[in-house]
């Protein structure tokens, strides 16, 4: 299960740092699995990140890259290998809940490999948290849940009622939020005013703890499913955060994107049978997903040639983690790259 989140920056959880922002569910995931503190996407930008993680392959290979589904090349072919093609492969349903933002109808998960999908649309952020969501789509606005929820409750249902007898599944919940528009739950945001926050903030950090609410929900289904000891589960963020990183210089903003506050993000894994509560400070790349599953899921890296990424099941079986270099780069509202 991979839960996505998206513009959540590296000091928002309370175990990276955030000190006026409760995230109990995420922390106990970390105790309970392995912690990555120099993780990185390979792009502040949501299109290209997420292009990067699927595919384990670097964006800027594809002709006109961007930061919108709508730009040229941008989007995932269907004769590109998906994450889910890599489970699919492997005898797994899959399924893809939530943000897309790798091309309109015509290349929506269900061409890339997905058998489930519910909450796409064509657009990088919600029109709302709450109904209307999406302009150009209405068939989910009858319910009038925060959209976090809404996802996380149609997730839990895959969760619970899947056939694990008849098939493993691997599951892709992108969540839109914490991406614009500012909006949360008003006694969530309530808590936060009253610590004296001003109303972003207090908003902000509302809607980062939906997010924790929905890891906390998730784990709670996969245990009532009593797959708990045979799931890995991932949580990481597509980049940097839109307010303060701090203490890393930038963010999601034009002009300091490739600085380290765009560029690192949460990255937390729980595996069975596996150390609880290690932290791993070696750098490592969103890029390293897609290698890093296709072994843990008893896949051939040989199938899967010209990938950019490293596995990491050495690392979580203890071993050490393999360095190399990284490269990212930006193409939206300025040009920007930068190594490492």
């Amino acid at each position: 299960i991979f839960i996505y989140a998206d513009d959540l920056g590296y000091g928002d959880l309370e175990c990276y740092g955030a000190k006026n922002v409760q995230t109990p569910h995420v922390n106990q995931l970390a105790k309970s699995g392995v912690q990555f503190t120099n993780a990185h996407a390979t792009a502040a930008t949501s299109t290209p990140s997420r292009y990067s993680m699927l595919t384990g392959k670097y964006a800027w290979r594809v002709p006109g890259t961007g930061v919108a589904a709508g730009n040229a090349g941008m989007i995932i072919r269907p004769e590109t290998y998906t994450l889910a093609d890599v489970f699919k492969n492997s005898g797994y349903i899959t399924g893809a809940i939530g943000k897309w933002h790798l091309g309109n109808k015509f290349y929506y998960p269900q061409k890339q490999g997905f058998d489930i999908v519910y909450g796409e649309s064509d657009l990088g952020n919600p029109a709302g948290y709450f109904p209307p969501y999406f302009t150009h789509e209405k068939k989910h606005d009858k319910n009038g849940k925060y959209l976090t929820d809404y996802l996380t409750e149609y997730a839990t249902k895959v969760i619970e009622t899947h056939d694990y007898k008849k098939a493993p599944l691997c599951m892709y919940l992108a969540h839109y939020g914490v991406h614009t528009p500012i909006e949360a739950p008003k006694d969530k945001i309530e808590k936060y005013r009253k610590q004296g926050l001003p109303e972003k903030y207090a908003t902000y950090h509302a809607m980062v703890e939906s997010i924790d609410e929905s890891v906390g929900n998730i784990l709670k289904s996969v245990k009532q499913a009593g797959v708990e000891d045979n799931t890995i589960v991932m949580f990481i963020s597509d980049q940097g955060g839109f307010f303060t990183n701090y203490p890393l210089k930038g963010g999601k903003q034009a002009g300091t994107a490739l600085y380290e506050g765009g560029a690192k993000v949460p990255f937390i894994v729980k595996l069975p049978k596996m150390d609880k509560g290690r932290v791993v400070k070696e750098r490592i790349s969103t890029l390293d997903v897609f290698p890093t599953l296709v072994e843990l899921s008893g896949g051939d890296l040989k199938d899967y040639p010209q990938l950019d990424g490293l596995s990491l099941k050495k690392t979580f079986e203890g071993g050490t983690t393999p360095a190399q270099p990284l490269f990212f780069y930006r193409s939206y509202d300025d040009q920007a790259s930068s190594v490492i």
